[in-house]
């Protein structure tokens, strides 16, 4: 448990703002929680103590209906807009999740020189293409699965 949360709460909210790999939150109108039993305020208080920043691996977009944009009272403008931008940060959301979770290695930050992490893209994105096209054996897919958890 994080706080008085299992870590197994998901929570709808809307993202503000994404820097790096950290997104600003804020819970949406009513609440909504694959927890009922947990109440808002222990939720908000949460939030409150990571300053409603969130690691931007933990959040998974969802796609609004077309009527159903979510609408913030003080905002004002074009309600395409609005999705627009929804959609366009859903993007990045999605972007930066697969670069964290497929791509980046903790010890990127520690490499330099002729070792820079630049020179490792290449290489791992062909191994991402090649284990989801099936091309790289299942046994030593599980293997380097095992391998990376221990990182």
């Amino acid at each position: 448990m994080v706080g008085d949360l299992p870590r197994t709460v998901d929570i709808l909210v809307e993202v503000g703002d994404v820097c790096g790999d950290q997104a600003q939150v804020t819970l949406v109108d009513p609440l909504v929680c694959n927890e009922p039993t947990v109440p808002r305020d222990v939720i908000d208080a949460q939030l409150r103590e990571l300053d409603y920043m969130v690691d931007i691996t933990e959040l998974f977009p969802v796609a609004p209906d077309d009527d159903d944009v979510i609408d913030s009272s003080d905002d004002e403008g074009n309600p395409q807009e609005k999705k627009n931008e929804q959609e366009e940060i859903a993007q990045v959301v999605h972007h930066a999740r697969f670069y964290f979770e497929n791509l980046r290695r903790d010890w990127d930050d520690e490499d330099e020189g002729e070792h820079s992490f630049d020179g490792y893209l290449r290489s791992r994105l062909q191994l991402y293409y090649d284990v989801v096209t099936g091309l790289v054996p299942a046994p030593l897919v599980q293997r380097y699965d095992r391998t990376m958890a221990k990182y």
